[in-house]
């Protein structure tokens, strides 16, 4: 049925309203007036604590990187042996994502350092179960049957904090240790350090 003009007339009117506050609401950008900025991960980050950083992270994962090559399990090794990573133990007061040290460790040999290590994907180990019954089962093709490869040795590492606090500032300890653990024999082939303190007037949150 055929709608007379003044009628239509207040919704048109309402609907350019809705329109240009639509539009309105889209033009603001970062309302809190601070333009984002790319850093470098190894810079000190602003209004920076006394915990884990950046910083941190390169720093520990660089030496324990090279530390691993050197030492005699696998500097000496006929065949690339192969890694399984554990956990990391976080008994610091921070609540980091502590599995960023091993993975960064990780990354970084097989980036660099290709064929001296091979690491296991053991934390995607259903999926890559899963894909072998079906292989075997003849649902999907393979190109050849291979074995799943056993662990030579379990990566692992330990974050361990001492604080204190007073009127004056505050101050925070942190002890990295990393081990390399024989999956056949339980022995420790590898273990290094890195200790890091850092002191402050004032705490800031960590993610």
């Amino acid at each position: 049925m055929f709608s007379p003009p003044l009628l239509r007339l207040p919704f048109l009117g309402l609907l350019s309203v809705a329109v240009a506050l639509g539009c309105a609401t889209t033009t603001v950008e970062n309302p809190g007036g601070v333009e984002p900025r790319r850093v470098d991960p190894g810079s000190a980050s602003l209004g920076e604590g006394t915990g884990i950083g950046s910083q941190d992270l390169q720093q520990v994962t660089d030496k324990m990187s090279r530390s691993i090559l050197s030492t005699p399990a696998i500097a000496n090794a006929t065949e690339p042996p192969t890694i399984a990573l554990l956990p990391v133990a976080n008994d610091t007061r921070f609540p980091i994502n502590k599995q960023l040290f091993t993975m960064r460790i990780k990354a970084m040999l097989n980036t660099q350092c290709q064929n001296k290590v091979r690491f296991l994907a053991r934390d995607r180990i259903e999926a890559i179960e899963n894909e072998r019954d079906l292989k075997r089962e003849g649902l999907v093709g393979s190109s050849s049957d291979k074995v799943l490869l056993g662990v030579d040795y379990f990566l692992t590492g330990e974050l361990t904090g001492l604080s204190q606090a007073g009127s004056s500032g505050q101050s925070d300890y942190i002890l990295y240790t990393f081990r390399l653990i024989d999956a056949e024999s339980s022995l420790e082939v590898w273990e290094d350090f890195e200790e890091i303190k850092k002191e402050g007037l004032e705490d800031v949150a960590y993610r």
